[in-house]
């Protein structure tokens, strides 16, 4: 268990969600950038494109249509 970061899936019947917080410096994290649309970024909204997350940054990823769960 790495305690700089926390990833964690959110759903209901309609919608599935990650969640990602890095609580440390600029860091990989491993999970899949390409689940879905980033919806909410404490950065910014636009595309995250590799896993690489910056101090503190939250990341907020909507389940994209017809994918599944990896």
């Amino acid at each position: 268990r790495d305690t700089n970061y926390c990833a964690f899936l959110r759903a209901d019947d309609n919608e599935q969600f990650v969640v990602v917080c890095n609580f440390d410096t600029e860091q990989a994290i491993p999970v899949d950038t390409a689940y879905g649309e980033l919806v909410l970024s404490n950065y910014g909204l636009k595309e995250k494109i590799d896993n690489h997350y910056k101090p503190y940054e939250v990341a907020v990823f909507r389940k994209k249509s017809g994918q599944e769960l990896q």
